[in-house]
């Protein structure tokens, strides 16, 4: 189907359902906006921890970060399920295990 004059839909929530809403709308031919949610070291861009994986076009994917090139993202630039999420502290050895 193509695209539907004045329809756009609106998710926030955890990745897995934000896909699941993607995988609805794309069909349909609503353009989908998601909020991303993560954690953010400086909220500026410097520290690079609330990076997620996107892709522009036909281009390669790539990083882009959520607090200053987001939050809000087109959903079909969001590789979604794409298993590279940083590991939590205590299991990357940053944080010794009391």
């Amino acid at each position: 189907k193509g695209a539907r004059p004045g329809v756009a839909a609106f998710a926030c929530g955890p990745n897995p359902m934000m896909e699941a809403v993607s995988n609805v709308t794309r069909p349909a031919g609503i353009p989908l906006k998601v909020l991303m949610e993560k954690r953010m070291g400086c909220g500026f861009g410097g520290c690079l921890s609330c990076v997620c994986k996107v892709r522009h076009g036909d281009g390669p994917a790539e990083y882009a970060r959520v607090c200053s090139e987001g939050p809000v993202f087109d959903a079909g630039e969001i590789v979604w399920n794409n298993n590279d999420s940083k590991p939590s502290s205590a299991t990357c050895g940053c944080v010794r295990p009391s």
